[in-house]
């Protein structure tokens, strides 16, 4: 396969002809990345001037030996790439053809961690990150990822990529009040490859890509909500005793410390409390010995098999204020707004 990039047009050339679509302009005709379109043009267009900026300065850090960062975000990167990894390659063309969709795109980052765990990774410098900020970016990368799957020589050379399993975006973040820029490597999810193929064929359709999302009965959505947030509140309950529980045993121990005291017991004897003074333990450092003996690491390590789980989140701000205005019972509404939509 032949790519070429024309950076004037921001158009793919796949085998010599122009490519139906870039990954950028498809997750955006989809929906799929944030709505810049109330923001001023002049600001968008500083913006993406400063991101090529720092894209063109890290790129000759994994592609010119000797080179020395000229921005402060490759200076960062340098910083991190030599601690955390062992090579990689910048601005990857690549290109996929899809049941006659034809599609280019350019990998930030892709290479390999110390340990030998292959990574994709893209740079960004937005103001802010949040979670459709990083789907957006989950979706960008897997896309990369599976292209770059289901090419076996791309100009001329094998290619041989076998996929990613560390998807990562460097975010160069500049505070508000100092300007001062710092690097926050964040780990985004994998889009899965039927989703991605879902994508690409409502794109060849000519339909609008619509995640598929949980169906469940009006009934399990109401159980479900009332028994978290039974849960919830028994948690804040439990996590202001165990605050006020902490600050006297902090104070008691000082005191048992001070005078020399090991074991207490309450009037009543239901509480009894000993001390053991400060010491010293030996313990394996299982994160560095990954890192810089991967080989001993290997031999050691014990596969286990983990069951299928769900992760449940309870916003605690929201839940505070349904208690403070005792609009809870309003959740039997709201689960059949959910099943109608």
């Amino acid at each position: 396969m032949q790519i070429e990039f024309n950076e004037k047009d921001h158009i793919y050339i796949i085998d010599g002809d122009v490519a139906s679509t870039s990954v950028t302009k498809l997750l955006a005709k989809h929906k799929l990345t944030n709505d810049y379109s109330g923001v001023d043009k002049k600001v968008l267009e500083n913006k993406a001037n400063y991101g090529t900026t720092i894209h063109k300065d890290i790129e000759k850090i994994l592609t010119e030996k000797g080179y020395e960062p000229q921005t402060k975000e490759g200076i960062l990167f340098r910083e991190y790439a030599l601690k955390e990894m062992s090579g990689a390659i910048a601005e990857q063309l690549v290109g996929i053809n899809y049941n006659g969709l034809t599609i280019g795109g350019s990998i930030d980052v892709l290479g390999f961690m110390k340990d030998g765990t292959p990574l994709i990774a893209d740079h960004k410098t937005y103001a802010t990150m949040n979670n459709k900020t990083l789907k957006h970016i989950s979706w960008q990368l897997s896309i990369y990822d599976y292209m770059a799957r289901h090419i076996r020589e791309i100009n001329g050379i094998n290619l041989c990529w076998l996929g990613a399993r560390i998807f990562k975006v460097f975010w160069y973040k500049k505070d508000k009040d100092t300007k001062e820029i710092s690097l926050e490597v964040l780990d985004v999810e994998k889009i899965p490859d039927e989703e991605i193929e879902n994508l690409f064929n409502c794109e060849i359709q000519g339909k609008t890509y619509q995640p598929r999302e949980l169906v469940i009965t009006k009934e399990l959505s109401l159980k479900m909500q009332e028994a978290e947030i039974e849960l919830a509140k028994k948690e804040l309950e439990i996590k202001q005793y165990k605050d006020a529980v902490d600050q006297y045993r902090s104070q008691i121990k000082e005191m048992m410390r001070e005078q020399h005291i090991l074991n207490w017991k309450s009037p009543n004897g239901v509480v009894s409390i000993s001390y053991t003074s400060a010491y010293t333990k030996d313990q394996i450092d299982s994160k560095k010995l990954k890192k810089e003996r991967p080989d001993i690491y290997k031999d050691y390590l014990k596969t286990t098999n983990v069951s299928d789980s769900i992760k449940v989140s309870v916003d605690e701000v929201k839940l505070e204020e349904l208690l403070e205005n005792e609009s809870i019972p309003s959740l039997e509404h709201k689960a059949t707004s959910v099943e109608n939509e």
